[in-house]
């Protein structure tokens, strides 16, 4: 079997901009960051989540959503700051994923992401 690249896209995201919590169609699928102006641990002081428990803040987050052994619904997020700009995430498709917003940035966070594909001809 062949993989194939089925897919690829520049996301340019601004401040206050979401991607709701969705998966991919295909076999795997990659994310890359190419530029991250903000720092999550700026964005965790923003007031308006003043009295929200720090592991509750997902201002900034790119995060995966799973059931565990239990059927619970967890959660593991990637906190987003410069240092993981050219980080490359790989993942199941059907791994299903969200982008939170960031805040008082006017630079936009660039990336790139795609899916794979199996070739069955």
């Amino acid at each position: 079997l062949e993989l194939k690249l089925h897919g690829f896209w520049s996301n340019y995201q601004h401040q206050g901009e979401f991607n709701p919590y969705h998966h991919h169609g295909g076999v795997y699928s990659f994310a890359i960051w190419l530029t991250i102006p903000t720092d999550w641990r700026e964005q965790m002081k923003l007031p308006f989540l003043e009295g929200i428990k720090d592991v509750d803040k997902r201002a900034s987050n790119f995060e995966f959503e799973y059931q565990d052994i239990l059927g619970g619904i967890r959660n593991f997020a990637y906190r987003l700051d410069k240092s993981l700009e050219g980080t490359m995430l790989f993942f199941p498709a059907s791994l299903r994923h969200t982008v939170y917003p960031f805040y008082n940035c006017e630079e936009a966070r660039v990336s790139v992401a795609g899916n794979l594909w199996y070739l069955t001809e």
